[in-house]
């Protein structure tokens, strides 16, 4: 499965820009260091890396064209998620439900020995 490419619209990244700023130090983030996630209609995810701290969010929010960013729409969540690593993530596709049921089983008959259970990984 191939990385999906999100354009950065110069519209919405200019109004995330003007909006948001790092919860961390303080700092303006820069276009370079945005990424649209995904988009449905005018909602958006992206991602945002602070040139100063190195630190990440996700933000989402509402982008309603010249009247900028729905403030009553906007959700800022502190990540240490690396940007590559996101679009790991990404290109894996969506969890299914399967997905789900293997991963409860697993945790049912899990005795905690993390050794043996990764011992081909580590």
């Amino acid at each position: 499965m191939s990385q999906p490419e999100f354009l950065n619209p110069k519209e919405v990244v200019q109004g995330i820009l003007e909006v948001i700023h790092c919860p961390f130090c303080g700092s303006d983030y820069l276009e370079k260091y945005t990424r649209i996630k995904a988009q449905v209609n005018r909602d958006y995810v992206v991602h945002l890396m602070c040139p100063e701290c190195q630190n990440s969010i996700l933000a989402n929010f509402s982008y309603q064209g010249g009247r900028g960013i729905s403030k009553n729409k906007l959700g800022i969540q502190k990540t240490d998620i690396p940007f590559n690593e996101m679009m790991n993530f990404i290109s894996k596709g969506a969890i299914s439900d399967d997905d789900v049921i293997d991963l409860y089983k697993e945790m049912n008959s899990f005795d905690g020995d993390f050794r043996s259970k990764f011992k081909n990984k580590i």
